[in-house]
Parts: C-alpha cells; sequence; structure tokens
C-alpha cells in the first residue's frame, strides 16, 4: 500500500535532514538514527549528556535505530 506524499515538502525535509547529518558528520559528532524516546530518556537522565556527546563519547549507542 502506498502512502501519498506531497513531493516539494519531502524533497525540502529530505535535504534538510541530509544537511544536518552531514554537518554532525563533519564535525565529528554521532549522526545516526536514533529512537527518539530511548534518546531523550538518555539526555535527561545522564549527567553532562550534551557536554559528554559533544567530546565525542556515544552516549545515545543503545538508542540507535538499526
Amino acid at each position: 500500500m502506498a502512502i501519498p506524499v506531497y513531493v516539494p515538502q519531502y524533497r525540502i525535509f529530505s535535504e534538510a535532514h541530509l544537511g544536518l547529518r552531514q554537518g554532525l558528520s563533519d564535525l565529528g559528532l554521532q549522526s545516526t538514527h536514533l529512537e527518539l524516546t530511548a534518546a531523550l530518556r538518555i539526555a535527561l537522565e545522564t549527567p553532562d549528556a550534551t557536554e559528554r556527546w559533544l567530546a565525542g563519547e556515544p552516549i545515545f549507542r543503545t538508542a540507535e535505530q538499526a
């Protein structure tokens, strides 16, 4: 079953998403797809989560999607 998509909006999203992932990768930061609820829990419960992530620590590894 095909899901209807508004093509112009999908293209804008796709390009913005690609640019964001490329920018994170260029900075050496994690840019993998994460499961939102699991990643949010990690971010809220991990001491100094932002600083640790910016330092390159893979704090979201358990929230990565296959």
